[in-house]
């Protein structure tokens, strides 16, 4: 996303007012103890930046943006009377998830692991083993959980979660995941870069439009 797939509105509110918003949005979630204080992130510098953006447009990190966050790394046994949906990325559909014959887990091992980060409705979901930066949205409005291989990125209510999809799913994330990722015996990326990645931010009724744009030429594509 470089501005220049719709035209700026200069009576948009810019960027950096929204940004001071999801601060200010942010700082009471801490205060009401719904989110634990983290560090701040490192600021941008001008080297990182890969491209220019719109004045109204800001260079963020996404954990300025976002919470970025996964469950206790540990793997809950397969139970015939569970209830409990366990996503990872084999549940992946082209377009979803497949709830309905994925890992299913006891009450008891959901409340354990729920506890870190539990999983809501808009969450979207991030791999950071194998299929690393394959994002899907959870769409569902039920208790489930998401495999530690994956982490969960929570989008600040004063931005369109759309647009948050569609630019974890371009190609400046994609290059964020070859600048952060461990190439080991199994390339991983860990949640600490994730945090780090650079996100361009437009106004609020930018992303709007950019979101509306990206599904319609999605659906051409899809037929």
């Amino acid at each position: 996303m470089r501005g220049k797939l719709i035209e700026q509105d200069p009576n948009d509110e810019p960027a950096s007012v929204l940004l001071e918003k999801i601060k200010a949005e942010k700082a009471e979630l801490i205060k009401e103890k719904k989110i634990k204080k983290t560090k701040p992130l490192p600021p941008i510098t001008d080297d990182e930046k890969p491209f220019d953006i719109p004045d109204s447009w800001e260079w963020v990190r996404l954990g300025d943006i976002a919470q970025v966050g996964d469950i206790d790394h540990k793997m809950p046994k397969q139970t015939q009377d569970g209830i409990y949906p366990y996503i990872s990325p084999k549940d992946f559909t082209k377009n979803g998830i497949d709830y309905q014959n994925s890992k299913k887990i006891s009450k008891e091992d959901f409340i354990k692991l729920s506890k870190k980060f539990l999983p809501q409705k808009g969450d979207l979901i991030f791999p950071r083993y194998g299929t690393i930066g394959k994002i899907r949205e959870v769409n569902v409005d039920l208790p489930l959980l998401v495999s530690y291989s994956c982490c969960l990125v929570r989008s600040s209510k004063l931005i369109d979660n759309s647009f948050v999809k569609s630019e974890l799913d371009s190609q400046i994330t994609k290059e964020e995941i070859k600048r952060y990722i461990n190439k080991s015996t199994q390339p991983n990326i860990g949640l600490k870069s994730i945090q780090r990645f650079l996100f361009p931010l437009p106004p609020l009724e930018e992303q709007k439009k950019i979101a509306k744009r990206i599904s319609e030429v999605n659906k051409i594509i899809d037929g």
